[in-house]
């Protein structure tokens, strides 16, 4: 379906039949689709030897990216991790790598930052998972760096975990704290453990038992009421239970919760975010032991665990895995993922699209769109929005497997459609006060026309 966007000027009168009308089609349904209104997109020539895995929006607008650098096409050369500082258009201020020695055969550093997040300071927390070992030096330095850095990337500590021996400890994730802090979750001999950092490096505390356990980067948020919440899955016979902790801000164990689905059922959890009210929503997945179908899950817990509402997407062109989750200024969330497809040709499921649909309480799908270009692989790892509301996602692309090459896109606060779905006549009486109508018609990305990497697209 294709949507018509009218300027005001001159033509509120001959238009408003027709807006009226769109929106009582729009509103009819529990989620539509339509086109993603992008602002730009870059990839292939603007990341030359470059590889992204997180994101974060910066205040002005801008977009703070990390990944890690390749030095040389040789074999046996050092790829240090990495930091991009773009702007509002995505173009790049300055860049900052984490040079750890020279590549050598006994010992080849690779590098790369793989979840980061700005302070109230204008620094950034780091979380860099670290590589020095090789086919000549299989016992090599293996580990993650806990970096924080000034506002322009420059070092100001780190702290550095080795996984080098058995039972050393192993960070998992990274998450914002207050105080221009960060709370790290990880594993040891010990067990699993949580660990607060003031600004200036110092441990506030640190905390291990069975319960700290967090199973993925996306499983460790920060609580409105100044706590964390902790996420993992634990088997139980031939099922998978989601299991979620939290604690309060010494890391003292509030409440520990476990989760299931239905009878027989498998129920995972891939990524949650803190709520205003102290709770959080949870994407997971549900699959069942016998018949092996499986659906996503969405579940909103209060600041006491208590379920509030859950809802279950088993859309069949929904993504595979929910990666990334953010709140949006109005209250509503965005979740990312990627739609896969069986190629029967490779006998191997391949990343089709990127995914992105937007959920609202209780538990309502209200649109989910596909960002595809018909002769490209795209695999969605990280969301982000930044502070005037647009949106847009981290990912990668190419035309196969193994030509993929990092991907950014940057999308507005809300393509004009979804506006008018979401606030009805108050549009159709004062189309200027939401400032969406005043530009021309979007085009679906289902298309085979494909714009620059990085241009600007009209608005």
């Amino acid at each position: 379906m294709r949507y018509t966007y009218f300027k005001t000027t001159n033509v509120a009168t001959v238009c408003v039949a027709s807006v009226a009308a769109l929106v009582l089609l729009l509103t009819a349904n529990t989620a539509h689709s339509g086109p993603l209104d992008i602002v730009w997109e870059k990839s292939d020539g603007d990341f030359t030897s470059v590889t992204l895995e997180s994101v974060a929006a910066m205040a002005d607008g801008g977009l703070l990216l990390g990944g890690s650098i390749t030095t040389s096409t040789a074999l046996l050369a050092p790829s240090p991790a990495y930091l991009i500082r773009t702007d509002t258009n995505g173009r790049k201020l300055w860049a900052k790598d984490f040079w750890r020695g020279p590549g050598n055969v006994l010992g080849v550093p690779e590098g790369s930052i793989v979840a980061l997040f700005t302070t109230e300071d204008g620094g950034f927390f780091c979380l860099e998972r670290f590589s020095a070992t090789s086919g000549f030096n299989p016992n090599g330095q293996m580990g993650e760096f806990v970096i924080k850095t000034d506002a322009t990337g420059n070092r100001l500590w780190e702290t550095y975990y080795s996984t080098y021996q058995t039972g050393s400890p192993r960070v998992n994730a990274i998450a914002r704290a207050g105080d221009n802090s960060c709370v790290i979750a990880g594993t040891s001999g010990q067990g699993s453990f949580l660990t607060r950092f003031d600004s200036g490096g110092a441990t506030v505390w640190k905390k291990v038992g069975s319960d700290m356990y967090v199973s993925a980067l996306n499983n460790l948020a920060a609580s409105a009421d100044g706590g964390f919440f902790l996420g993992s899955n634990k088997s139980i016979g031939s099922v998978t239970t989601m299991t979620l902790v939290k604690v309060d801000s010494l890391g003292n164990v509030i409440w520990d919760k476990t989760f299931q689905h239905g009878t027989n059922m498998s129920t995972v959890a891939s990524s949650l975010v803190g709520t205003p009210d102290g709770g959080c929503l949870i994407a997971g997945g549900t699959r069942e032991t016998e018949s092996a179908q499986s659906a996503h899950l969405f579940l909103k817990l209060d600041s006491a665990g208590e379920k509030e509402w859950e809802y279950v997407w088993s859309d069949p062109n929904a993504p595979e895995d929910v990666v990334s989750m953010a709140r949006t200024r109005d209250g509503d969330y965005l979740c990312l993922g990627t739609r896969m497809i069986y190629d029967s040709v490779q006998r191997l499921m391949i990343p089709q699209s990127a995914t992105l649909a937007r959920i609202a309480a209780p538990g309502k799908i209200v649109w989910q769109k596909n960002y595809e270009r018909p002769q490209y692989l795209t695999w969605a790892s990280r969301l982000f929005i930044t502070p005037d509301g647009a949106y847009g996602f981290l990912g990668s692309r190419g035309p196969t497997l193994n030509e993929m090459t990092p991907l950014l896109v940057k999308i507005s606060s809300e393509a004009k459609a979804e506006v008018w779905a979401r606030y009805g006549s108050a549009t159709i009486a004062s189309p200027a006060a939401t400032g969406f109508l005043t530009g021309c018609e979007v085009s679906s990305l289902r298309g085979t026309e494909f714009e620059e990497p990085g241009r600007i697209m009209p608005r």
